[in-house]
């Protein structure tokens, strides 16, 4: 398949200067990296996988000191029922046979060696595999932890931009409010006419009130999602989008990494093995049609079965997110021309405000128009980015720590 090139939108370091109105008194900065690094590690999710992971380890040494154990028993076993089998023992082969009795009471039978057989062999295997399902839970719990920050800062981005258009937007009712009264109190115009700009100027107030409350609102998640105070505001975001050149693979090339990368196809894989692993010692211990050597493999094949639909589930969620980007590239595509207009016309229109061709009221109504659709292609370059970084996740470990476990 051909690859097709498109624009799309990289993450750079610039400082995003706050509109001058709305500075906030604490005047923080806001350093995407630095909370980056801070919130995924001090994310509630990932400290819960993390004790996961401390547990797991721990119980391993625990299972491994009981297989350590049944070890020892089986070899005691062997000599208890040697000792026991003799009709005559050494003075100290009596003590160790009576020590024997002391500690077992009776040698194991045969059900129970095949059991300690069986834990002795399968219990460092299925808690090595418990904690490697957990250390990939934990990345993709990261990785989950990550995404939501960046999806949450693109939604600030936005309404930061929106804010401000609804903030030109208001003081341009408000100038032409205010002129229009002097012209009312002198006669000038009708009270009809004034009523109308009043009208207007009590809507673009409302309509920026109501940005700024969701604005807010917008941050307080932010400050949620990255364990800072929810009442912490920013003056300065020091990250924004920038448009770049990108190469979208072919969506074959992404189901490939995706079934490669996946913690749910990692995991599962290892834990088809591990089984298979256990299936075959049951096979060894246990007679044929025995109850046990049916539970392994029927084990086996669900396991096996589970991967296969897990693999099907991983497709169609690429396939998804590859749709998505697609269409989003196509709407940034078809918007490019608008772009391209509004944004050459803003520089003719500063020009001719600069040398006095045009009145500040006209320029900042005309301004306030352009700037609309200069935001609006922007904005349309944040959701590719973030639809690519949806793209890029889902095909390495994924986001979803629950569709790891088996």
């Amino acid at each position: 398949m051909k690859k097709i090139k498109i624009f799309s939108v990289l993450l750079v370091f610039f400082i995003c200067i706050y509109p001058k109105g709305l500075v906030f008194a604490n005047g923080n900065s806001l350093d995407l990296e630095k909370i980056i690094k801070n919130a995924v590690e001090s994310s509630y999710s990932v400290k819960a996988v993390e004790s996961e992971l401390i547990k797991a380890r721990n119980n391993y040494k625990d299972e491994l000191s009981l297989s350590n154990n049944l070890e020892k028993r089986l070899r005691d076993n062997d000599r208890f029922i040697s000792l026991k089998n003799k009709s005559q023992r050494t003075k100290e082969e009596e003590e160790e046979y009576l020590s024997y009795v002391m500690i077992y009471g009776e040698p194991m039978d045969d059900s129970e060696i095949v059991e300690a057989n069986k834990s002795v062999i399968t219990i460092p295997v299925k808690n090595e595999y418990y904690i490697y399902q957990c250390k990939n839970k934990l990345q993709v719990t990261k990785n989950n932890a990550l995404q939501k920050i960046y999806e949450k800062y693109s939604y600030i981005l936005k309404d930061r931009d929106n804010l401000q258009i609804y903030k030109e937007k208001f003081n341009s009712a408000e100038n032409d409010f205010n002129k229009i009264k002097i012209q009312s109190d002198l006669g000038i115009i009708s009270k009809l006419e004034e009523k109308e700009k009043e009208s207007n100027f009590l809507r673009e107030k409302e309509n920026y009130e109501n940005a700024k409350r969701k604005f807010n609102l917008l941050v307080m998640e932010f400050n949620k999602v990255i364990g800072a105070p929810i009442d912490t505001e920013y003056t300065n975001y020091l990250k924004d989008y920038y448009m770049g050149y990108i190469v979208v693979k072919p969506y074959e090339d992404y189901i490939l990494d995706a079934l490669k990368n996946r913690a749910e196809v990692l995991n599962g894989k290892e834990y088809v093995d591990t089984l298979r692993y256990a299936n075959s010692v049951a096979v060894n211990l246990y007679p044929k049609y025995h109850r046990e050597r049916d539970i392994a493999e029927f084990t086996l094949e669900n396991a096996e079965d589970l991967l296969e639909l897990k693999k099907l589930d991983i497709k169609m969620e690429v396939k998804k997110l590859y749709d998505d980007l697609k269409v989003k590239c196509k709407s940034l595509e078809s918007y490019r021309e608008s772009y391209n207009e509004a944004k050459s016309q803003l520089d003719e229109l500063s020009l001719k405000y600069t040398i006095g061709n045009v009145s500040r009221n006209d320029f900042e109504n005309k301004k306030i128009e352009y700037e609309e659709k200069i935001l609006k292609y922007k904005n349309l370059q944040r959701d590719i980015w973030l639809a690519q970084l949806k793209l890029d996740n889902a095909c390495s470990l994924g986001t979803d720590a629950e569709k790891t476990i088996y």
